[in-house]
């Protein structure tokens, strides 16, 4: 199952300006080295990692319609069902358990007790 998180960090760097730069003149110059400062110590600059409460994550966000195609060849169901129907196997605790006994998810008697959550969602290219 996946969550959203916030990831916090600071970054400071100095850099040495002439006394009339203009904010833009600093943070052409600064930019740079902070970019640079988070790829070479990235660890160092994270202060805290939080629930995103504001904006969570859902599964519907990272389900496109060429998943969708795909398990449609698995699954025996209504078009307009198997989207729900891999939010449910997304949402299983036991990744390896079968498909087939996941409540309300049918799966084509080709495919019929073959393929565990695991498999399935690797089959339809979707990130656990």
């Amino acid at each position: 199952m996946k969550v959203a998180k916030l990831v916090k960090v600071t970054l400071i760097t100095r850099v040495i300006v002439d006394v009339n730069a203009t904010e833009q003149d600093i943070m052409e110059l600064a930019i740079p080295k902070l970019s640079e400062n988070l790829m070479d110590s990235p660890f160092e600059n994270i202060d805290e990692i939080v629930e995103d409460t504001e904006c969570p994550y859902t599964i519907d966000d990272s389900i496109d319609g060429g998943m969708i195609e795909k398990a449609s060849n698995l699954l025996s169901m209504a078009y307009w069902d198997i989207k729900d129907a891999i939010r449910k196997i997304v949402n299983t605790n036991d990744q390896n358990s079968m498909i087939d006994y996941i409540d309300e998810v049918q799966v084509t008697e080709i495919n019929e007790y073959k393929y565990s959550c695991k498999d399935f969602l690797k089959k339809i290219n979707y990130e656990i």
